[in-house]
């Protein structure tokens, strides 16, 4: 169990028995049991928390070295630790793995568009793999007032192609799809409803696989006249 503890990323994020059979394991307390540590990044300290998830606003900038770590501080038993960086900086149009079309009932329209108040929103992205991809992510931001509804999260992991759909704030919606084949093409329909009247900016979109982050494909985001 030691040895398969080093792969314990790949075991969860592959799903299904041997996902379960590993979590048993922990359950039964067989890696002991849970120490107490402390998420440091850059000059953020938080706790790590035991279940759920931990936090930190590290303030990391370009040019600056950036090393999230976990200390364990007292106890003994295992931890273990997957950390995701999110980055804030706008959205740059970037050729990656996928393509990437964002349809709406007038069809992937380019420049301002003009969408109901309060009425659900019929859109249709497009996603398409450049090469075989095993874990691909898309990240979508929403225009202000267009929100990830539990329906509509529900909704969307019930599609053959999705795995797993989550909000991210600050108004990001994340999508975790099956492996995608080179030239193979997964539609995700996503009906979104818009509470705020007047001009709204949204729907930039990354997609990337999640083994390799730093390759990705980015779209840039759409203007909205609510009315």
């Amino acid at each position: 169990l030691r040895a398969a503890a080093f792969r314990a990323p790949d075991l969860v994020r592959a799903g299904g028995e041997a996902t379960f059979w590993w979590l048993a394991t922990g359950a039964y307390g067989v890696f002991g049991g849970t120490p107490e540590a402390v998420l440091r990044a850059g000059d953020a300290e938080v706790p790590a928390h035991a279940a759920g998830m931990s936090m930190a606003e590290a303030g990391a900038s370009a040019g600056r070295r950036f090393s999230p770590a976990v200390d364990v501080a007292s106890g003994a038993g295992a931890l273990f630790v997957r950390s995701e960086v999110v980055y804030g900086r706008p959205f740059a149009a970037l050729e990656g793995p996928f393509a990437l079309t964002l349809r709406s009932a007038r069809g992937a329209a380019e420049g301002d568009e003009t969408v109901p108040l309060g009425i659900p929103v019929a859109f249709e992205l497009a996603v398409q793999a450049r090469r075989d991809v095993p874990h691909p992510v898309v990240e979508i931001a929403l225009p202000v007032g267009a929100e990830a509804s539990d329906a509509l999260l529900a909704a969307v992991e019930r599609l053959p192609a999705v795995r797993r759909a989550a909000r991210r704030a600050p108004g990001f919606l994340r999508l975790e799809l099956g492996p995608l084949r080179e030239e193979v093409e997964a539609l995700i329909p996503l009906p979104l409803r818009f509470a705020v009247r007047g001009t709204v900016a949204g729907l930039a979109m990354s997609a990337y696989d999640q083994d390799v982050p730093a390759e990705r494909s980015v779209v840039t985001g759409r203007r909205f006249r609510v009315e």
